[in-house]
């Protein structure tokens, strides 16, 4: 039985997994897209399976155990834009506006999402700079 289990996850079915897990998350059935990706943290399918959990909790509010997850992958991989911008959503919604700007700051030099910019514009926005918002809006590209 163990080998067949080894073989199983050897032959590519845990990235099937993590693919359930996203198809769980977007269906709104978090807690069991997080249950699929939690039973991955000890496999190769780690950081992905980090990123969803961090989004799932991130979708419920609940940002302690998502910055938990984001810091964990982050320290596996620095330069990954997508987890810096989760972690700027997270610090903003617990109102930690300048770690969120510099988590937010740090995914757009890695990579220039027009979400992220959104994200960072409406932080602006929220904290009363509202020209540096605008202006990041209007540098946007379509």
């Amino acid at each position: 039985m163990l080998l067949l289990t080894v073989l199983y996850r050897l032959s590519g079915h845990a990235q099937t997994t993590i693919a359930d897990a996203e198809r769980e998350m977007n269906a709104g059935r978090d807690l069991r897209a997080r249950s699929i990706a939690q039973s991955l943290l000890s496999t190769d399918q780690a950081q992905p399976a980090r990123l969803l959990i961090a989004q799932t909790y991130l979708h419920t509010s609940d940002c302690s155990p998502a910055l938990s997850y984001l810091k964990t992958y982050l320290q596996v991989d620095p330069a990954s834009p997508r987890p810096l911008a989760l972690m700027g959503a997270c610090l903003s919604t617990l109102g930690r506006d300048q770690e969120a700007e510099e988590a937010l700051r740090r995914s757009l030099q890695l990579e220039s999402a027009p979400s992220v910019m959104k994200q960072l514009a409406a932080l602006y926005l929220s904290t009363g700079r509202a020209g540096e918002g605008e202006s990041l809006l209007q540098n946007m590209p379509n």
